[in-house]
């Protein structure tokens, strides 16, 4: 069970996103769907109980498995999702984003590495072109500015997938913003 304060802490981070063209975007509070059994959609449903419930089964799920990720790696959780940080000072936001696409629940991982603006058509190239060697995720522009993502299926999520998934964006995309942009904003 999770407790009080990291419900709280969950449902924080996961009032915000917008949908996202192509698909349907949802963000739950976790807290008050779990106390009074509401699905993912705002619909009543309980854990289990079709779609809907399915859908906050797995979300549910989820939440306490990222819990437990970003407690044994020292991560923080924060409103916006996990903030990953290294003794050298340098940092990466991880944000996520629950959304269903062909009645499949899923969450998409993203982070920021620096605005396209500041980018050539020759980077942006071999940003694409550096996709095929990438051990999780991908490459991909999001409004202006120049992201890694990844994308989990919700049913299948287990503690090793999230960490690796986490653990990977954060490291390729700090290099990359450091490289790149010479930054740490992200």
């Amino acid at each position: 069970m999770v407790d009080s304060l990291s419900r709280n802490r969950v449902a924080a981070f996961s009032e915000r996103i917008g949908p996202i063209a192509g698909s349907e975007t949802h963000l739950i509070d976790f807290a008050d769907n779990a106390k009074d059994g509401r699905c993912w959609n705002g619909k009543m449903g309980k854990p289990g109980s079709g779609e809907r419930g399915s859908a906050l089964a797995g979300q549910e799920h989820f939440a306490k498995i990222l819990e437990r990720v970003c407690r044994d790696r020292g991560w923080d959780l924060l409103p916006t999702g996990v903030q990953v940080s290294w003794p050298n000072g340098r940092h990466q936001l991880i944000e996520l984003e629950f959304f269903q696409f062909e009645r499949e629940e899923l969450v998409r991982l993203f982070t920021t590495i620096g605005e396209v603006d500041g980018m050539t058509a020759v980077r942006l190239t071999v940003a694409l072109r550096i996709n095929s060697e990438l051990a999780h995720g991908c490459f991909a522009v999001h409004e202006d500015h120049l992201v890694m993502t990844d994308t989990l299926m919700l049913r299948d999520a287990d503690f090793g997938e999230i960490e690796a998934s986490i653990s990977y964006l954060a490291e390729t995309a700090d290099h990359y913003e450091q490289t790149i942009f010479g930054t740490d904003q992200y």
